[in-house]
C-alpha cells in the first residue's frame, strides 16, 4: 500500500518544469492524459502541420515584398530600393527604415527561392545551388555615412561597379528560368 501526500505538489512542480521548458498546453491532469492518447496521431501529423505553416509563412512573405528594382544575373539576385533622399530625410528618425524594408523582402525573396524545388537550376555534385540576393539601397542625392549589415547603401554611379565584381554562378539558361519562376510567383507574364 502506499500513501501519497500533497498530491497537488507534484503536479504543481511537473507543471513548472513543463513551463520552463516552454511547454504550456498542460493545464491539468486530464490534458496530460488526452496527449497520451492522441500522442501517436499528433506525431504523425507534425510533418503536414508544419509544412502547412511554413508554407503559409512564404506566402505571407511573398506577398509582402515591396521592390523597386529586381535585377537576375549570372552572379544572383540584386533588390535594389532607390531614395531619393537629401540630408534631412536621411537623418529623420520618423521616417521607415530603407534598410529594415529591404531586408524585409531580401529575406522573403531568398526563402521563395531557396526553399522552391521548381526554379530548375542545374544540380552541382556537392548538392542544390543557393540563390544569392544581395541587397542595394541606391541613393540618388544624400547618404548616410554608416555601413549596415546585409545591405549596400551606394550611389547610383557605383551600382554598376558593385554589381560587376561578383564572379558568375548562373548560366544564361539558369538566369531564363530564375525570372521565369519569380514571374510565377508575382502572377505577372
Amino acid at each position: 500500500m502506499a500513501i501519497v501526500v500533497g498530491k497537488i505538489q507534484p503536479l504543481k512542480k511537473l507543471r513548472e518544469s513543463l513551463e520552463r521548458q516552454g511547454i504550456t498546453r498542460f493545464n491539468s491532469v486530464g490534458d496530460i492524459n488526452l496527449f497520451l492518447m492522441s500522442y501517436d496521431t499528433e506525431k504523425r501529423d507534425i510533418p503536414s502541420a508544419e509544412k502547412s505553416k511554413l508554407d503559409s509563412e512564404i506566402h505571407t512573405l511573398q506577398e509582402s515584398i515591396e521592390v523597386d528594382h529586381l535585377l537576375i544575373g549570372p552572379a544572383g539576385v540584386y533588390i535594389i530600393e532607390t531614395k531619393n533622399w537629401g540630408a534631412q530625410s536621411v537623418q529623420n528618425l520618423d521616417l521607415r527604415s530603407p534598410v529594415d524594408q529591404i531586408k524585409r523582402s531580401s529575406y522573403a525573396l531568398f526563402v521563395s527561392l531557396n526553399s522552391a524545388s521548381d526554379v530548375g537550376l542545374a544540380q552541382h555534385h556537392w548538392g542544390r545551388k543557393k540563390v544569392p540576393i544581395r541587397s542595394i539601397i541606391a541613393m540618388t542625392n544624400s547618404m548616410p555615412r554608416e555601413e549596415f549589415q546585409h545591405v549596400k547603401v551606394l550611389s547610383i554611379s557605383k551600382i554598376n561597379a558593385y554589381i560587376t565584381y561578383f564572379e558568375p554562378i548562373f548560366s544564361d539558361t539558369e538566369v531564363e528560368r530564375l525570372f521565369n519562376h519569380l514571374c510565377r510567383l508575382s502572377n505577372k507574364p
